[in-house]
C-alpha cells in the first residue's frame, strides 16, 4: 500500500496525463493579461510573471477570480451533464468524477500560481512532481481559503 506522498504523487502523475489539465504559462498569462495591459507590459508578464512585473493587486486578483469563476463553472457544467443519465449509468461515471474533481483542481491551482507569479511547473521531461507536492497544494489551500474569506463555501 500506498503511504500518503507516494500516494499523492501517482495521483498527480495519473491526472496530468487527462487532457486539458496541463497549462501552458505562456498562453495562458497572455489571455488572462492581453485586454488589461500594455504590450509591453504584457512582454514583461510573460517574462517574469504579473507580481514581478508590477501589475496592481486588484488586477491581479480581478484575474484570479475570473479564472476560478470560469473554471468552476466549467467544471460544473461538466458533473451535471455526466450526472443525467442516473441510475447503473451514473455509478460508472463516479471514478471519472474524481479524476475530474483533480484535473479541474490541479489545472485551477496551475492558473492561479502563474497569476501570482509561480515559474513554470512543467519542463522538458513533464511535470516537475517535486514543485507540485509542495506548491500546487499551498496553491489549491490558498484558493479554498480566499472562496472563504470571499463569502463562497
Amino acid at each position: 500500500m500506498l503511504n500518503g506522498a507516494k500516494f499523492f504523487e501517482q495521483l498527480v502523475i495519473n491526472v496530468v496525463k487527462l487532457p486539458g489539465v496541463k497549462v501552458d504559462r505562456t498562453e495562458f498569462l497572455a489571455k488572462s493579461f492581453s485586454k488589461h495591459v500594455t504590450a509591453k507590459q504584457l512582454a514583461d508578464i510573460l517574462e517574469k510573471g504579473p507580481v514581478q512585473s508590477n501589475v496592481s493587486k486588484k488586477l491581479i486578483r480581478r484575474v484570479a477570480k475570473k479564472t476560478i469563476l470560469n473554471r468552476t463553472m466549467k467544471s460544473s457544467s461538466a458533473s451535471f451533464a455526466a450526472g443525467l443519465p442516473g441510475g447503473v449509468v451514473m455509478a460508472a461515471t463516479v471514478p471519472a468524477d474524481t479524476a475530474q474533481f483533480f484535473g479541474v483542481a490541479l489545472r485551477v491551482a496551475q492558473e492561479i500560481g502563474y497569476i501570482y507569479g509561480y515559474e513554470d511547473f512543467w519542463s522538458e521531461n513533464g511535470l516537475d512532481v517535486n514543485r507540485v507536492s509542495g506548491e500546487l497544494i499551498f496553491v489549491s489551500r490558498c484558493h479554498v481559503w480566499c472562496r472563504r474569506s470571499d463569502g463562497h463555501h
